[in-house]
């Protein structure tokens, strides 16, 4: 189905008369356009950052505290970062591609010598503290550094390390650390780990950092490489349930063998770095009898850790002979052959990634056992977080049907423990993943959604006792058609929460039951009601709190928020005839920003506390646009296609317009557009 967009595209200055007073637009007006990039909030909901960046020339960064309307401006700035304890901000300095025009009142005519690196802002004093140079910034968890990198000094030299700084907030003294290959934070802020790569690998190792005494201990020293370094808390907050987190590492240590193109890895383990006295584990190829043959622990792909710490997730590689050097100039031909499981030209594409591609293998350091997962014939695999399953897929089977578009695969259930493979679907082409407890997983076959049990090997259909069917039947790709989408999983493990075209629904894992949520309102009033979670740490739905749900007319185009108590019908927050959007919520506090626009009104953020009351403008992007002549909008246009079908366009009308009389139109039409109603577009080319 086709849905029309009408767009105006020719203007007679003659319709401008309306208008006398306005400026007609032109190219070279399009460059004092902004867009508002670099936005985010401080965790505890004080300080908002956004930058304008125009289309032609610098971004200028802006720090603005929400409650006293200070701000700070920040000429060149971008990639602001606050500290968690929200008294810092730090963001990069860029040299000046242009420089400003004194006619330009936008910008100073002098501005003030800008050194390209990384400033640190005391957010409460104002004061700068500038590190020349430097290419990357991180905050400690606990707000007490902010480490820093500076690029190599030797871009030709093969080692890869650099100089890092540790910046103490309190003191702003700074501890240099030479040839730093690579460093982390623990979560909870207590230890810093890095690795040294120096030239002739002289002094490489693995050290720790107390970092409240300073304190300084090596875990491993060798004339080697060590790569991917990582904690186990592997950076996500939810893992601070288990207090041993952030206490145990893991890395990869190596050095390439002669002859050969892929370096000889050992994976080592540290645990128990939180006392003195710590433990070393070591998964060596060579002597581990589980090892695969002519393969090697490979670099290439991140370690991680399950849930447990009982086990190391880690890539293993062919290992290659170095490829012989020809005098002779090699033909540049590409061969084509009707058995080929990939065109030539989705080879030539993944020709970077089939090169890097590595396979996944688990160390279990409860028993010191090495596990291959994957191989040719399952390739790929999601982990569970507990790390006692994972969910395998093999696309060999349908890989002539991937080249088209289609993606079908076999999903098998794996035993991390030892390997074992059982197959639960075939040609599968429409998964919806895992469930957060890691017990289910969803999928749509055959027009029903399913849920296989890992635990259990069951497979439930769970829609079948829902009057309607949740295939999204407008999807009109030449492929299997998709659901209408995910919502998510409830907080009592004992249901999903799945779209429908416009309304909510609950579909119990067991198949007994399916209740529509939204009270059949959507469907009613054509409106669609999508969960919205402004907590990136939950990952269940919990359903005895009230939920936040997104609004969108279908009709209308209105968009908005409304709040459901499961039992009632959903209650409206905020609903205009506007396009609401780019929704973010403070960490810490009942603080919400988001934007509102209109064909005519450039997205500028908004904030207000979570119930959308108190609402405040924050930015003012483009306030240029009122010396134009410019559109008064776009209305909407109903009507029925040969087939009965109710179809909608938008017709975007010229400045000056007067009801009643002709204008020459263009008619743009490609799938479905009308939903861009509300979409603002910068003057741009």
């Amino acid at each position: 189905m086709l849905v029309l967009t009408f767009v105006w595209a020719l203007l007679p200055v003659s319709l401008l008369s309306a208008q006398s007073e306005k400026k007609v637009l032109t190219l070279e007006d399009y460059g004092r356009w902004n867009r508002i990039t670099s936005t985010s909030l401080s965790d505890d909901g004080e300080w908002i950052s956004y930058g304008y960046q125009p289309l032609e020339g610098d971004q200028t960064l802006y720090i603005k505290n929400l409650d006293t309307e200070k701000i700070y401006e920040i000429f060149c700035g971008s990639g602001p970062v606050f500290s968690q304890d929200g008294l810092w901000a730090a963001y990069r300095l860029s040299k000046p591609t242009a420089k400003p025009k004194k006619e330009d009142k936008e910008k100073p005519a002098e501005p003030e010598k800008i050194v390209p690196g990384v400033q640190l802002l005391n957010l409460q004093t104002g004061e700068k503290y500038t590190f020349e140079n430097a290419s990357s910034f991180q905050f400690s968890p606990r707000s007490d550094f902010l480490a820093l990198r500076k690029p190599k000094t030797d871009r030709e030299a093969e080692h890869q390390g650099s100089d890092l700084i540790l910046h103490n907030l309190r003191t702003h003294l700074d501890l240099n650390i030479g040839n730093v290959g690579s460093f982390q934070f623990n979560i909870k802020g207590t230890l810093m780990a890095y690795t040294i790569d120096a030239e002739n690998k002289a002094g490489n190792g693995i050290f720790i950092m107390v970092l409240e005494t300073g304190q300084l201990r090596p875990l491993d020293t060798d004339e080697a490489e060590y790569a991917q370094l990582t904690w186990d808390d592997q950076g996500r907050e939810e893992t601070l349930k288990y207090g041993y987190k952030g206490t145990a590492l893991a890395v990869l240590k190596g050095n390439t063998k002669e002859n050969f193109t892929q370096k000889e890895n050992v994976l080592m383990v540290f645990t128990a770095l939180d006392v003195p006295r710590h433990y070393k584990i070591v998964c060596d190829p060579a002597t581990d009898e589980g090892f695969p043959d002519n393969m090697v622990l490979s670099e290439k792909a991140r370690l991680s850790w399950s849930e447990d710490n009982s086990r190391v997730f880690c890539a293993i590689k062919e290992q290659e002979p170095e490829p012989e050097k020809l005098d002779e100039p090699v033909a540049n031909v590409d061969v084509w052959h009707w058995k080929d499981e990939r065109i030539q030209s989705v080879q030539m594409r993944r020709a970077s990634r089939d090169r890097n591609f590595t396979y996944q293998a688990v160390f279990n350091l409860n028993n010191r056992r090495f596990v291959r997962l994957t191989d040719d014939n399952m390739q790929s695999i999601t982990l569970t977080q507990d790390g006692k399953f994972g969910i395998g897929r093999n696309d060999k089977p349908y890989i002539a049907d991937v080249n088209w578009g289609g993606a079908p695969a076999d999903y098998y259930r794996v035993n991390i423990a030892n390997g074992e493979r059982k197959l639960f679907v075939e040609a599968l082409g429409r998964s919806m993943g895992l469930s957060p407890d890691d017990r289910n997983y969803l999928y749509l076959k055959e027009k029903q959604l399913w849920v296989y049990n890992l635990d259990t090997e069951q497979t439930v259909n769970i829609s079948q006792s829902a009057p309607v069917n949740f295939v999204n039947v407008d999807d009109d790709h030449p492929y299997e058609k998709p659901a209408f989408g995910l919502a998510g999983w409830t907080k009592d493990g004992q249901a999903v929460i799945v779209n429908h075209r416009y309304d909510l629904w609950r579909l119990e894992l067991d198949g007994s039951k399916a209740a529509n949520i939204t009270a059949g309102v959507g469907e009613r009033e054509a409106i669609r009601f999508r969960y919205t979670n402004l907590d990136r740490q939950e990952r269940f739905i919990d359903t005895d709190k009230p939920l936040l749900l997104s609004m969108y007319g279908q009709w209308t185009k209105k968009s908005g928020y409304a709040r459901l108590s499961i039992g009632s019908e959903p209650e409206e927050i905020i609903y205009l005839d506007k396009s609401i959007g780019r929704l973010s919520k403070a960490k810490n506090a009942d603080k919400i920003i988001f934007t509102m626009q209109t064909f005519v009104d450039f997205p500028d953020y908004y904030v207000s506390d979570v119930n959308f009351e108190n609402m405040v403008k924050i930015t003012d992007a483009n306030p240029q646009q009122a010396e134009y002549a410019w559109s008064p909008g776009r209305v909407l246009i109903d009507y029925e296609n040969s087939r009965g079908v109710r179809l909608q366009g938008t017709l975007a009308l010229p400045a000056g317009y007067e009801e009643g009389k002709k204008y020459p139109m263009i008619i743009y039409f490609y799938e479905k557009m009308s939903q861009n109603h509300h979409s603002y577009s910068n003057p741009s080319f």
